[in-house]
């Protein structure tokens, strides 16, 4: 996956990158124009999301 970002002058931004495995560390951009690359998961392999909770009357 590539993420280009611009960041407008005098401010930053945090980027949150998709990962696998260990939690990933936010990264902070300054100002600028910015390209980050990252492995992405195709969303057909993700997991099924739980259940919901059963109601109960």
């Amino acid at each position: 996956m590539e993420l280009r970002v611009v960041v407008p002058p005098n401010t930053t931004a945090t980027i949150h990158l998709p990962h696998d495995g260990d939690e990933a560390a936010p990264i902070v951009a300054g100002s600028g124009e910015h390209v980050f690359t990252c492995a992405f998961r195709d969303p057909a392999d993700d997991p099924a999301p739980p259940a919901p909770p059963a109601r109960v009357p």
